[in-house]
């Protein structure tokens, strides 16, 4: 899986370009947990397993996927509002992953109702997705939508 600069440079290029996306910041909840009940390896499996349901589901055309950093994830994609609001009931939804349940929450920045989206830096923008899907852990409603 594609790591952050990738996303970075994609990310760019659409504000560049004022192309208008979807950017979702995806934390998994209690990972830390899943490292101290069953070890760091199986912590790693548990990533790379989580990995490709992602990526199963970042299919569409438009869609961009990377790792960020340990346990959380960004998607940019350019599907409709409808879509992406299926993509985030899916990933928050707590998924069978090597026998243990996984869910994440999500930050989400929508870039085609942002009103100043074109006037923020990526680096602003990842910030806000981010803070996001802190904001829906400890509100326990799993997603934070912008925009």
């Amino acid at each position: 899986m594609y790591r952050a600069p990738y996303i970075q440079f994609i990310g760019e290029n659409f504000l560049k370009e004022r192309k208008p996306f979807h950017l979702l910041f995806i934390d998994l909840n209690d990972f830390g947990r899943i490292n101290k009940l069953h070890g760091h390896p199986f912590g790693d499996d548990v990533i790379r397993t989580y990995s490709s349901v992602l990526s199963s589901l970042a299919e569409e055309q438009g869609d961009y996927l990377c790792r960020y950093a340990g346990d959380e994830f960004v998607l940019i994609s350019t599907i409709s509002d409808e879509q992406i609001q299926e993509y985030i009931s899916l990933i928050t939804r707590p998924t069978n992953v090597l026998d243990i349940f996984v869910s994440a929450a999500v930050g989400h920045v929508n870039g085609y109702q942002t009103p100043d989206f074109f006037a923020r830096s990526w680096r602003e923008l990842i910030a806000e997705a981010s803070l996001g899907s802190s904001a829906a852990k400890s509100s326990k409603t799993l997603t934070s939508t912008v925009g």
